[in-house]
């Protein structure tokens, strides 16, 4: 029996990953695994009222007291991170316990979208130089990082010098039973298009609304799953309660006939994973990590740029013709099935950190051709 703890965050896009890979990893015979979850800010009710800097303080803390809490005087044979950073909050239990990382953006790539992000950043240059160094011992210490795309491969490689033989890519992937297209759908009286982002603004969403009012109200309807203050339109549903993996938001995925997702920054997006597990046309920007979900032209778009006219006529295309839409869902399911199976991809994992704990090393998925790294 191998003890492991996994050390998890607990933003938005990160209860999910937790939530379906704690579904794969409890039913693990052969692994003991506690939980400890880093909610930051977010359990902090006080902080709501602070200004960024001084709430950003107090969550880091707070992060460190969690992550040192859970791990002091435990006796895990391993310890899985996701991410980097309450890892860096660990302490020197890291100096005796391997351990592995898990991340869908490295730092750097985080600071280049300081904007969209709302991240600070041009700290004094000592500081900036201590951040990286910090970071880049973490990496480098791991016995393994995982990286969710081939874009945050490349930036540990590049960017931190990680070592490419402990770097590798396994999406987090989806619950493929659950996450299904819906058997004997039925014909609706309009195209539904689908967004679902609690970040409307970065991910795109305000972009889809211009783009959703070119398109003729009597065909098209527009579902925003958002915590944003959207206000309502003809042709447009505004969505601010739905649960991750519930049986409503489900629903509405299965309902819908594309998924747009525009986003000006992102570094992964399971919400796009989820489209393409229920056999969705897909229309994203290719940015960061969200641009591996999709296979151009074949499950869906890749946009070059995120501007309303070319969102529209990237929707236009795909409802054009049934048939081709019917083919663009087929592959997207295919696809899903194929990289993100998130029973599957959290084996591979689990196969990771075993063999850390263990000591071994895992032949990785990175070669070397004609002088560059190559991601298969």
């Amino acid at each position: 029996m191998t003890k492991i703890q996994f050390v998890m965050e607990q933003h938005v896009g990160m209860q999910t990953f937790y939530k379906n890979m704690r579904q794969v990893v409890d039913k693990h015979e052969q692994i003991s695994a506690e939980w400890i979850e880093i909610a930051y800010t977010k359990s902090l009710a006080i902080t709501k009222n602070l200004n960024r800097s001084v709430n950003h303080l107090l969550g880091t803390g707070f992060g460190m007291l969690q992550a040192r809490r859970g791990l002091i005087h435990r006796d895990a044979d391993a310890i899985f991170f996701n991410t980097q950073v309450p890892a860096l909050l660990a302490g020197r239990i890291l100096k005796h316990t391997p351990y592995v990382l898990s991340t869908d953006i490295t730092p750097i790539q985080y600071d280049a979208w300081s904007d969209e992000y709302d991240h600070r950043i041009g700290y004094p240059p000592f500081i900036e130089r201590y951040k990286y160094s910090r970071n880049r011992i973490c990496f480098q210490n791991a016995q393994k990082v995982i990286a969710w795309s081939s874009w945050t491969a490349g930036s540990l490689i590049n960017d931190y010098h990680v070592n490419p033989a402990k770097v590798e890519v396994i999406p987090p992937g989806v619950d493929l039973d659950m996450w299904q297209p819906r058997v004997g759908q039925q014909e609706a009286d309009k195209f539904n298009i689908l967004f679902v982002g609690s970040d409307f603004k970065r991910k795109g969403g305000d972009l889809l609304v211009k783009a959703f009012r070119k398109l003729p109200s009597e065909r098209f309807h527009l579902h925003l799953v958002t915590k944003a203050k959207v206000a309502e339109e003809k042709g447009i549903s505004v969505y601010r309660q739905m649960r991750p993996n519930s049986a409503e938001l489900l629903d509405l995925y299965q309902r819908a006939h594309v998924y747009v997702h525009p986003a000006r920054a992102e570094a992964y997006g399971i919400s796009a994973v989820e489209a393409v597990a229920v056999g969705l046309p897909v229309i994203v920007t290719r940015v960061g990590g969200l641009q591996s979900v999709v296979d151009d032209h074949i499950s869906g778009y890749l946009l070059d740029e995120a501007n309303p006219e070319l969102i529209a006529q990237r929707i236009r295309d795909v409802v054009a013709d049934d048939e081709h839409r019917q083919a663009m869902a087929f592959a997207a399911r295919l696809r899903a099935e194929q990289f993100f199976d998130s029973e599957k991809n959290t084996q591979r994992v689990l196969t990771l950190i075993q063999a850390a704990a263990e000591g071994r090393t895992m032949p990785n998925a990175l070669r070397v051709r004609q002088g560059q790294r190559v991601l298969v």
